[in-house]
């Protein structure tokens, strides 16, 4: 579960934060010095299970409580509405936006800030009825978009499209929004160690003369537990005593310890966080996922043994060479 420790903000730095905006014709504007009154935002108190369980769906559900702030201790708002939209990874593409629930202010309960607030747990078969999809259409990467708007008294509705990004952010722990990804969690013991890696195959750069992670025998890599999540895993070059380790890569002997972010999905592994190398020739030089996507693991996954990872050199621009595939394959030891 994630709890928001965020304190009460006064209202002079609530009002510098906000920048007047009218993008979306739907809500109101946001707050600015010369109307103080008008700003209100949601604020969150704890999220829980934001993964759906695709072997386990008729008991998943996304669970989370929040407070509404305003310059009159949310006393002014009048409703909190829920809306929910659809992404298909298969089309990728959204689907339309839909109201799933709304909470008038009878419903609200004061908390131990002095502020209303409400707990909301919506289950899968729930939201799939109100966008009139049904279970055995959701795949992996699928996840549904879950959207808070707030309304004052005065008839302002307050979003996440007409909030700024320090509202939305740590800063004031706005919660307007969350993206549920439909997956196949997995026990924190699974892809979690150490891993000896291996090119599998000869990789060459006709560009450096040897590749982003050099030509000779690859160091160990340690896959760790991410906060929040069942199935990101973090990736990293380490030493015999389990340490970040610097390797040397390409002709020219500059050395970086790659890091990036795993993540583990039903069938697949792919990057979500590509491994920064930091390293320029006029444009950036990463290490990419590969040009063929996401590898096949295996679909049982307790068995975390082995599996590989297809990766692309890619050059932004200016290095006057092409991007290229290379080969991983990672042996749990």
């Amino acid at each position: 579960m994630i709890n928001f420790n965020i304190k009460k903000s006064g209202l002079s730095m609530l009002a510098l934060m906000f920048i007047f905006s009218c993008a979306d014709p739907d809500l109101g504007p946001l707050l600015t010095l010369d109307s103080v009154d008008l700003g209100a935002y949601v604020r969150g108190v704890s999220v829980s299970n934001t993964e759906f369980d695709l072997n386990d769906l008729p008991n998943s559900n996304y669970s989370y409580g929040v407070e509404f702030v305003s310059d009159k201790d949310g006393v002014d708002i009048e409703k909190y509405e829920v809306w929910i939209q659809m992404y298909d990874k298969g089309t990728n593409s959204y689907g339309e936006s839909k109201l799933h629930q709304t909470i008038d202010k009878s419903q609200f309960v004061k908390n131990g800030n002095g502020l209303p607030s409400v707990d909301v747990t919506i289950s899968v078969a729930d939201a799939a009825a109100t966008l009139n999809v049904t279970e055995a259409s959701l795949a992996a990467g699928d996840f549904f978009r879950f959207n808070g708007i707030i309304e004052t008294d005065k008839g302002y509705r307050f979003g996440y499209d007409n909030s700024t990004a320090p509202v939305r952010g740590s800063a004031f722990g706005g919660y307007f929004r969350q993206d549920c990804y439909f997956t196949c969690p997995l026990k924190d013991t699974e892809y979690v160690g150490t891993y000896m890696a291996e090119y599998v195959g000869v990789p060459t750069n006709n560009c450096y003369g040897t590749p982003a992670w050099g030509s000779g025998a690859l160091p160990n890599f340690k896959l760790e537990l991410v906060a929040n999540s069942t199935t990101l895993r973090k990736l990293t070059a380490v030493d015999a005593n389990g340490t970040a380790q610097r390797i040397a890569g390409w002709a020219f002997g500059f050395t970086y310890a790659p890091s990036a972010q795993l993540n583990f999905v039903c069938t697949e592994v792919s990057l979500s966080q590509a491994f920064a190398l930091n390293a320029s020739c006029g444009g950036g030089i990463n290490v990419t996922q590969g040009s063929t996507g996401p590898d096949a693991i295996d679909p049982i996954l307790s068995n975390d043994g082995t599996f590989t990872l297809t990766l692309q050199e890619f050059e932004n621009h200016d290095c006057d060479c092409d991007n290229y595939d290379f080969v991983v394959k990672f042996t749990k030891i």
